[in-house]
């Protein structure tokens, strides 16, 4: 079979990337004879963006790690502009007739559908696999429907494997997307969340409950000797976040009453990102701002708490491995932990958090920032003294490859 398998290779936060390289695993493994190719669901060239990092460090005379393209880290006034509009386009659109979301999806789609349409000709193609993250919401609705209509042109299978429910704002976007999971060309839907959501949607197909495959980063990525050292395992990794619905004067507070109760307790922290540009921006206003109310530098405190912002997903693990476990908002800084058997507290901003700790049959380990540092805090500490749910993730993984299996043998047996 030749298999191509679809995700978001070129996003910035890691998680994405992750995603893609463990269904590729999971798949080599199930169909070791199958001819496989990896792409950007969009159909974008995937840019080698560790070599592009250190051609530019090498021109700049910086540091790798440091360098970045000055483009891709906005300000933090940028970013709380972005949110008022991406506020005020989801609201208009939920509100009223007028369907900005939807036009806003469309012109992307338009841009891209020719690259996108291409991935499928330019090599043989049996199956398509799109490997997961939040694909059914807004950003991502058009390109899966758009991807499952070529398909069936063509007479391709189609699996949505462990793909996430957000925001589907857009009534036409719902539209398009519920209607092509409806096509005989789809052979499995799998959600890692989301499940009821998608079928109160109108979408009368079999869904299935699945787990993400990142839960295999731990072997797709297996410790590297050679990789820099990014921390101590005595450190908690304190993960932020940028969000158009989190209110950063009310993130900065939390983070500052959460630091310095782990001061009084003596534990080390340090800020860390999955590598996204916001949430590293957002890490460095919190620092910020500790500064002030220390009468500390600022530059110091970053130099001390704020680890280097990773731009491969095998820098990301090599963090993760230097530390003691997580308090964090980002879904795969857990689902890495987990995999890694480190412990860790989410930080609710999204119901697909909640989702992933009661499938590890540990829904205490999220909560809002809301209900207090100290409370979040005493949570950490008691996930800590409970240790690793490795059974629990045992049996996650299990069923995130057996889904996958099932799918993939149903298919090689048509062919």
């Amino acid at each position: 079979m030749n298999t191509l398998i679809l995700g978001v290779l070129n996003s910035t936060n890691l998680g994405d990337p992750v995603i893609v390289r463990s269904v590729e695993y999971l798949v080599r493994r199930i169909c070791p004879q199958d001819v496989i190719r990896t792409a950007d669901l969009t159909g974008a060239e995937v840019p080698d963006r560790a070599q592009e990092l250190r051609n530019e460090a090498e021109e700049d005379g910086q540091r790798a790690e440091e360098a970045a393209p000055a483009a891709a880290v906005p300000s933090v006034r940028h970013l709380q502009l972005r949110s008022l509009r991406t506020a005020g386009r989801r609201w208009v659109t939920a509100h009223t007739p007028l369907d900005l979301q939807y036009r806003r999806d469309r012109e992307r789609l338009d841009r891209d559908r020719a690259a996108m349409a291409a991935l499928l000709d330019a090599q043989p193609t049996d199956r398509v696999i799109v490997a997961g993250g939040q694909m059914l919401m807004d950003s991502y609705a058009l390109y899966v429907a758009a991807l499952i209509r070529e398909c069936e042109k063509r007479k391709i299978e189609v699996i949505l494997n462990a793909c996430g429910t957000g925001p589907l704002c857009s009534r036409h976007n719902k539209r398009e997307l519920t209607q092509a999971l409806e096509s005989p060309c789809v052979r499995l839907v799998s959600v890692r969340d989301g499940a009821e959501k998608v079928r109160g949607w109108g979408v009368h197909r079999e869904v299935i409950e699945t787990c993400d495959a990142a839960l295999y980063s731990a072997e797709v990525y297996p410790e590297e000797r050679s990789c820099k050292a990014y921390g101590d395992e005595k450190t908690v990794g304190l993960g932020p976040i940028y969000s158009p619905f989190m209110p950063l004067k009310k993130e900065i507070r939390f983070w500052k009453k959460l630091t310095a109760l782990l001061d009084e307790k003596q534990i080390p922290w340090v800020f860390f990102c999955n590598g996204s540009p916001e949430d590293y921006l957002i890490a460095g206003d919190i620092l910020q701002s500790i500064s002030t109310d220390r009468g500390q530098s600022s530059e110091e405190l970053k130099a001390s708490h704020l680890l280097k912002r990773s731009t491969t997903p095998e820098e990301l693990l090599a963090q993760e491995r230097q530390l003691r476990g997580l308090i964090s908002f980002r879904l795969h800084s857990h689902i890495i932990a987990a995999s890694l058997g480190l412990p860790s507290v989410g930080l609710i901003w999204d119901q697909k958090l909640p989702g992933f700790f009661r499938q590890l049959g540990a829904e205490e380990r999220s909560l809002r920032i809301e209900e207090g540092a100290e409370k979040v805090l005493a949570a950490y500490l008691r996930a800590e003294q409970e240790g690793p749910k490795t059974d629990a993730v045992a049996e996650m993984k299990k069923r995130s490859a057996q889904i996958l299996e099932a799918a993939l043998r149903k298919d090689s047996s048509r062919s």
